[in-house]
């Protein structure tokens, strides 16, 4: 709830003259100020405002030059989720004050039953009921969040990380039969090399779930301001190992004063798991080049990192794009790869209130625009 009371800003929807002055002088009488209270006499006034203007609670007639009954409350609380609406009713319809509140109402009151006290009550009742109600909600979305991670990982770990067991389990099975019958001489080093090929599998499925479950634990913390053009060039030269051909062009134009808040380690594997990709992806039949640049959209800051490379089928990837241990070109055997970075990049950018475009062309190449809160912003 409002820890400051006096900043409590309450919308009265109501348009008899001889209510509106009533609530306004029983207002008067209670700890919150009537000069942050605001009257309109219409619903698509009332929608206007609260569309425009930063609104606590409602006051909310049912009846209405523009609307009339439940219609009224439904077309609130549909489109203003989360303020809390206090519903007026006459002496004889109490039942649809009830009614309202199936609806998502916080509270009703019976016109011409209410005092100072009485107002007040209603007001803190309501404003407290609506922050519980919010927190639940908090809490449900992060269980659901978790539970569909339990999900995921659950997954791995019954297809995934159950192959290369698998894959030992057959080979010891395969020298216990020959052994029986045959000089196991060859055989075991045959065995031996499949088991070890086997137990690499394994480790490096381990290390990538580790190293998932590690950054999404540090999702949302230690905010930082970050320089982006000395920051992506840092990555770049980190990355030297990888993309140190002559033949591959990296363009990056990022203004020396462009800055973002946000988690370091997190940023650096943005750009390092894109770049990685782009430089990984390049197409066999040019000289790879890769720009990067950014810009401010409205609330978000965009960082676009565009490549020439093979491009993906976005019509028939789209459902395994971000997908774990999802892999887009699986033809391409010779390119090492996990299915694990855009998983990555997606579930950092989500968790801190972002969100990705990616457009893409086979043969053309691909883009990444990463849009991330100007503020800090938790999911």
């Amino acid at each position: 709830m409002n820890s400051n009371l006096n900043n409590i800003h309450i919308l009265l929807v109501e348009d008899s003259l001889s209510d509106q002055f009533l609530m306004q002088e029983i207002l008067e009488k209670t700890t919150f100020p009537i000069s942050n209270l605001t009257i309109t006499e219409s619903l698509a006034s009332a929608t206007n405002i609260l569309s425009k203007n930063k609104i606590d609670l409602v006051f909310l007639d049912l009846s209405l030059p523009d609307s009339h009954g439940l219609e009224t409350c439904k077309a609130i609380t549909e489109n203003h989720y989360g303020i809390p609406i206090i519903v007026l009713t006459g002496l004889n319809d109490v039942h649809v004050g009830l009614e309202a509140i199936s609806l998502g109402a916080a509270d009703y009151i019976v016109k011409g039953t209410l005092d100072e006290y009485g107002m007040e009550r209603a007001i803190l009742y309501a404003l407290q009921r609506n922050e519980t109600q919010r927190q639940i909600t908090k809490t449900m979305d992060m269980l659901r969040g978790y539970n569909q991670k339990l999900e995921q990982f659950a997954h791995i770990i019954s297809h995934d990380l159950m192959s290369p067991i698998v894959s030992i389990k057959a080979s010891i099975q395969l020298y216990e039969l020959e052994k029986k019958h045959n000089d196991l001489t060859q055989t075991a080093e045959e065995v031996m090399k499949e088991v070890g090929e086997g137990v690499d599998k394994l480790h490096n499925k381990l290390k990538s779930l580790v190293k998932t479950l590690v950054e999404q634990q540090t999702s949302g913390s230690k905010f930082d301001t970050i320089l982006l053009s000395s920051f992506t060039e840092k990555v770049i030269r980190d990355m030297k190992d990888i993309y140190n051909q002559p033949d591959i062009d990296i363009e990056v134009d990022l203004d020396e004063e462009q800055k973002i808040s946000f988690v370091p380690d997190l940023m650096y594997s943005i750009m390092q798991n894109l770049l990685s990709n782009a430089i990984k992806y390049r197409s066999p039949k040019r000289s790879p080049k890769i720009k990067i640049w950014a810009e401010p959209q409205e609330e978000y800051y965009c960082l676009n990192i565009e490549d020439n490379g093979i491009g993906i089928d976005m019509e028939a990837n789209k459902n395994k794009l971000f997908g774990m241990f999802q892999r887009l070109h699986e033809e391409n055997t010779d390119i090492d790869g996990r299915g694990i970075g855009l998983h990555l990049v997606r579930n950092i950018v989500y968790s801190n209130g972002g969100k990705i475009d990616v457009t893409s062309q086979v043969d053309v190449g691909t883009k990444f625009s990463i849009f991330l809160p100007r503020e800090p912003r938790f999911i």
